[in-house]
């Protein structure tokens, strides 16, 4: 690649990255343009950030982007003018094109080859920029241009970029930088201090010791620095919720308040980019399934308009979102009714949960209170991938619900991906780790607590419940024959993500911090081998998932 090339990859991935921004901001404004009065302002800001990407796009080489966003830009200019009405099938068609531009830019980003083809889009708005403000002619419909392609299937010759992934980005404030960098000149300091101790270890200990203390402090100041750097703001995926929202209301035929607290709460970047599709999925099962139509809302002598309310906050070392809607809440007797109806749970086992434990049956593969299926919902197959969704992210959901006021889904994250609190424990010489999030409780329990079960494994009872023992020692063949002291065959880890399963060990360790790595190619095939670390000692250790042991029988 000549340097010519070389700079003008560079550029066009900058251009990118920056569109990427500009698109997010866009997107907020256009929901915008449905709450406020204002709305010629919100049009001009709109208009400017198109006129934008038309020039730089043209000056990357990017022509198809560049006429697109001119159009779009004409589009807008034409609604804030009052040349064409600004009703909501226009907002609609507007919302579709920012869209298709918004993909394709991420498309491009991501190095995948694009053929464009607006042709049908751009027909659609020449079409409505010819109509007159008083013109009774067909609007368009959104629904048809959803259903052409958005860009050529055939492979272009010269493709604008090449097929292989670009290096992710990430924007970074520089007060950051400067923060980190200040902390690194602390631990460089004291690094040279022990550096000068080292030649008078005996008459230099008490400061060696003190040195040892603020180094480690230090140390974990300059963990969490640069953790930050890895972190943005739920802003952008509030604005795709908010959207989200908007477009099951419209589907639906509810109207819907949408409250947003939080935005400014910052979390993982991969974090906030793998909650994106399940929270998504959650909105819009709260508008369909939760909000209560506009005669039922009437007859239950509430507003018209339902809420929702999406609220994001740190507290201690988590992230907790609350999905909250006033619907009509969660019947226990519907869902329990419905899951034996499907063959998820017998009648008996049912009469044996708690009212939260019936709520958690919603997650079940399979399970859907709705007879039909429509654009939204009734698959039975969403709320199943949002669990193990969110238990992939070392999560939880908790639900709470009322009949006839409305549930609260609470998810609980770790606000980091790559640190996380996990249990050290002992196979003979042997270490694992669990995480803290996949453990429901460490019991010791005797021998006349352990039940045959139907499949002729055991099991064991603790407070009513069965959980399926499985021995770590007999799964991973370590030392099969030793003789174990009493205290070792009674130890468990109980876990109840995705069935109720009990872990014997040896001896659990201890609780420490883990920072997680990747595993080794040949340990990728266990699927409960999820990443490996490094212990405190300096020894090697697996991180198990307990979720991904799998029952038998």
């Amino acid at each position: 690649m000549s340097e010519e090339d070389e700079f003008l990859k560079e550029i066009r991935e900058a251009f990118l990255f920056e569109a990427i921004d500009m698109l997010i901001k866009v997107e907020d404004l256009s929901l915008q343009l449905e709450k406020t009065s204002n709305k010629g302002e919100i049009f001009s800001e709109l208009a400017r950030v198109a006129h934008n990407l038309k020039g730089s796009g043209k000056a990357v080489g990017l022509d198809d982007i560049s006429s697109f966003s001119h159009k779009i830009e004409d589009f807008i200019l034409a609604i804030r003018d009052k040349k064409i009405e600004g009703h909501s099938k226009h907002l609609d068609l507007l919302f579709f094109c920012l869209d298709v531009l918004k993909s394709d830019i991420e498309k491009l980003s991501q190095g995948e080859n694009i053929a464009f083809d607006y042709s049908k889009i751009y027909k659609a708005i020449s079409e409505t920029l010819n109509q007159t403000v008083n013109t009774s002619e067909k609007k368009p419909k959104v629904d048809e241009l959803k259903e052409i392609p958005k860009s050529k299937e055939e492979v272009t010759p010269e493709p604008v970029h090449a097929k292989k992934k670009n290096a992710e980005s990430i924007r970074i404030s520089k007060d950051k930088l400067d923060t980190l960098l200040d902390s690194l000149g602390e631990q460089v300091l004291l690094q040279s201090m022990l550096d000068q101790y080292k030649y008078d270890i005996e008459a230099k200990k008490d400061f060696i010791q003190k040195t040892i203390t603020q180094l480690s402090k230090q140390t974990i100041e300059l963990q969490k620095q640069v953790l930050s750097l890895t972190t943005v703001s739920f802003g952008s995926l509030f604005v795709k919720l908010e959207r989200a929202i908007r477009d099951a209301s419209k589907i639906c035929l509810k109207k819907v308040n949408v409250h947003l607290t939080g935005e400014d709460t910052e979390a993982d970047k991969s974090l906030i980019e793998s909650l994106a599709d399940p929270l998504v999925h959650m909105v819009r099962n709260a508008v369909d399934h939760g909000l209560e139509t506009e005669e039922g809302r009437i007859e239950g002598q509430k507003p018209v308009e339902g809420n929702i309310y999406l609220d994001v906050r740190r507290i201690g070392g988590q992230i907790w979102i609350d999905i909250i809607d006033d619907g009509k809440g969660l019947d226990p007797d519907l869902i329990l009714s419905k899951a034996v109806s499907k063959n998820i749970i017998s009648s008996e086992e049912g009469s044996k949960l708690s009212r939260e434990q019936i709520f958690q049956l919603i997650f079940a593969n399979g399970f859907s209170t709705k007879d039909t299926t429509t654009e939204i919902s009734g698959r039975g197959v969403g709320m199943n991938v949002v669990l193990e969704t969110i238990e992939s992210l070392k999560g939880t959901i908790q639900i709470d619900s009322h009949v006839g006021k409305g549930t609260c889904f609470r998810l609980k994250l770790p606000i980091s991906l790559a640190i996380f609190n996990g249990a050290i424990v002992k196979i003979d010489q042997t270490k694992f780790v669990i995480p803290n999030s996949d453990i429901y409780e460490i019991i010791h329990m005797d021998q006349k607590n352990q039940v045959l079960l139907n499949n002729g494994k055991t099991g064991l009872r603790v407070r009513n419940q069965i959980f399926e023992i499985f021995n770590l020692r007999e799964i991973f063949k370590i030392n099969i024959n030793q003789e174990l002291k009493e205290s070792s065959k009674s130890l468990f880890v109980l876990s109840n993500k995705g069935s109720l399963k009990a872990f014997q060990v040896d001896e659990i360790v201890g609780i420490q911090k883990i920072v997680q790595k990747p595993l080794r190619e040949e340990l990728k095939g266990r699927k409960e081998f999820v990443a490996s670390t490094i212990l405190g000692d300096g020894t090697p250790s697996i991180i198990l998932s307990l979720a991904d042991f799998k029952k038998t029988g």
